[in-house]
């Protein structure tokens, strides 16, 4: 990553910054506000928004000459339909298969509530923001472009750590390969981000990718 000094810097301890605070949120404050009635949507929509959405939106608009997607695009609506389509379509089929499977019917999870909606959609929209409209943009060129998407899904696939380690399950999800599954989906919308050239469409597809994971 070769841009100047400052913004080499900045990144670094961004990248550094945002491991460590997440971290202490999933293993220390976690435990002690779970066992309140809200608290996925104080994690998931509340803390997310202000300590990823907000500070990537100021940094992706303060280097936007490193950009790869540019600030006055990345937010518009474009994008290739028929690769669109199918992305949702392998997605809807993945979970209607897998229910019919693990479960022999499909049917929509007694546990799914409205608020999971809410959740799905913030998850998508500030996640993408940081992973691709920050992280990824900010390295990205027409000549190193699926080596940034490989590095970005490895950063996407340790973001997700802290968490495993807090419900017990890292051990389990590292020597099953479970954690591929993270990798899959973070190349897909990183993919989706650069040839669509815009955050949006990363963002419904994690976002559909998640409401999925709650309804079946």
């Amino acid at each position: 990553m070769v841009k100047d000094k400052k913004f080499n810097t900045i990144y670094i301890l961004y990248c550094l910054g945002i491991f460590v605070v997440w971290g202490i949120m999933e293993i220390i404050i976690m435990p002690y506000i779970e066992c309140y009635k809200f608290s996925d949507i104080i994690k998931e929509v509340l803390i997310k928004t202000f300590v990823w959405f907000v500070p990537a939106v100021i940094l992706q608009r303060c280097f936007n000459k490193f950009m790869f997607v540019k600030k006055d695009s990345i937010f518009s609506f474009k994008v290739i339909w028929t690769e669109f389509i199918i992305v949702l379509f392998i997605f809807t089929l993945f979970h209607l298969v897998s229910s019919l499977v693990q479960n022999g019917g499909i049917s929509i999870s007694n546990s799914f509530r409205m608020s999971d909606i809410i959740i799905a959609c913030s998850v998508g929209i500030s996640e993408e923001m940081v992973f691709r409209g920050w992280l990824l943009n900010a390295v990205l060129n027409d000549k190193n472009k699926y080596i940034a998407v490989i590095i970005n899904s490895l950063l996407f696939i340790a973001i997700h750590f802290p968490v495993w380690v807090r419900e017990g399950v890292f051990i389990n999800y590292i020597t099953s390969g479970a954690f591929l599954q993270i990798m899959v989906l973070s190349i897909i919308f990183s993919l989706a981000f650069i040839r669509n050239r815009n955050i949006i469409i990363p963002m419904i597809l994690h976002s559909y990718w998640d409401l999925l994971c709650f309804m079946i």
